[in-house]
């Protein structure tokens, strides 16, 4: 168990189970602060436990090329490789990379960071190309799409919902704050897990703890998992900074899973306002397995980009919406919440996307869509 005085985030985190989400209204923020940074560490390769159904570099240039629709300021790539691709692949993946960003581009290595230390040094070279932090307000204010995945990409139709988020974040009071951008369908259900979520215009606020490189997050949450959480020791290497934290109530990794837990929190030690979006901004290129109904939903992405359509009938996107099991379930998320999405956030998904009538077309969670799952409670808490 960690000790909450050597990860420097003192008493006030051990009580924050029962502490509400107090946030200040977006009324007189900043309409120009939109911008984010993108630090990206992530390994290309064609081996992996899945058969893939196109070409891996090329899912990845297809991803990266959906992240030039983003409000990027900087970009800092860490990306390597697999040398089987052989030199004149990766070096036309490299020249297409380039050309995506411009000048954007402050920092691409050719390799992915691994050891403590690397990430040490790494954040002292993307601090270079910060702005000087004269008020003190860096650490809150810079907002980071930190990924050390190569298949997650922009696929919203515009970035306005993406742009409210990051607005939202930077009045944020909570000292950690992240929007985590992808598997829509299971932080949706994961909101409510720890605590009552609150809504705030598109997007859904939850008290959790997740050190997933799959977010948003402000510098300062960036710097405490390197340079205040506890590593083995500088030569420590992990392939994901998934794991240095672990609230084993929120996601219970075993020793022997895919990222074991370097730290595990007491089940009440709640560190981040996590930003979950109404309407699905990024999908896993090979989405997330079978859902609920048996069904991949979302599902999986096509190459090129034109091949995948992007707009839903409402039946369809309530089935994305609700694609988790209603309780229960094979996720360490999932395991033992059973917690709802709520009918209201169904309704302001809808408007989202565009319908005027914001009715359901089907009940929450009806037993066709869940008849392998066991569950009693089918209506949505209010």
């Amino acid at each position: 168990m960690v000790d909450l005085e050597l990860v420097g985030i003192g008493p006030e985190a051990s009580h924050l189970e029962e502490v509400p989400i107090t946030l200040p209204s977006l009324e007189g923020a900043s309409s120009s602060s939109g911008a984010v940074d993108l630090w990206m560490s992530a390994f290309v390769t064609e081996k992996r436990r899945r058969r893939n159904r196109f070409p891996r570099i090329q899912v990845c240039l297809f991803v990266l090329e959906s992240y030039t629709r983003l409000p990027l300021e900087n970009v800092f790539l860490y990306l390597e490789f697999d040398p089987g691709y052989g030199k004149a692949l990766i070096d036309d993946a490299r020249r297409k990379i380039k050309k995506l960003f411009g000048d954007k581009l402050k920092i691409f290595s050719h390799r992915r960071l691994l050891a403590h230390n690397e990430w040490r040094q790494a954040l002292r070279n993307v601090s270079r190309f910060l702005p000087d932090d004269k008020k003190g307000e860096l650490d809150k204010q810079r907002l980071m799409m930190f990924t050390q995945n190569d298949d997650h990409a922009f696929i919203d139709k515009d970035t306005s919902v993406l742009i409210e988020g990051l607005r939202r974040m930077r009045i944020d009071p909570s000292r950690f704050t992240t929007l985590y951008y992808s598997h829509w369908p299971e932080l949706l259900k994961l909101s409510g897990k720890m605590q009552s979520p609150v809504r705030r215009g598109s997007y859904v606020v939850a008290r959790l703890t997740l050190a997933d490189s799959v977010q948003i997050c402000n510098l300062g949450f960036i710097k405490f998992l390197i340079e205040t959480v506890p590593w083995c020791n500088f030569r420590q290497q992990t392939n994901r900074v998934d794991g240095l934290l672990c609230n084993e109530k929120i996601a219970a990794l075993s020793p022997g899973g895919t990222y074991p837990p370097i730290n595990r929190l007491p089940s009440n030690m709640l560190l981040q306002n996590i930003y979950v979006p109404l309407r699905e901004l990024y999908r896993k290129f090979d989405a997330y397995g079978v859902g609920a109904h048996g069904m991949r939903v979302p599902a999986p992405l096509l190459l090129p980009m034109s091949a995948n359509t992007f707009k839903y009938d409402k039946r369809t996107l309530q089935a994305k919406m609700l694609a988790v099991p209603a309780v229960g379930g094979p996720t360490a998320w999932n395991k033992g919440n059973a917690f709802l999405v709520r009918e209201e956030w169904v309704r302001a998904m809808f408007a989202l996307y565009g319908h005027k009538d914001t009715n359901l077309p089907d009940p929450m969670y009806p037993d066709f869509l869940y008849k392998d799952t066991p569950h009693k409670v089918l209506q949505c808490r209010k």
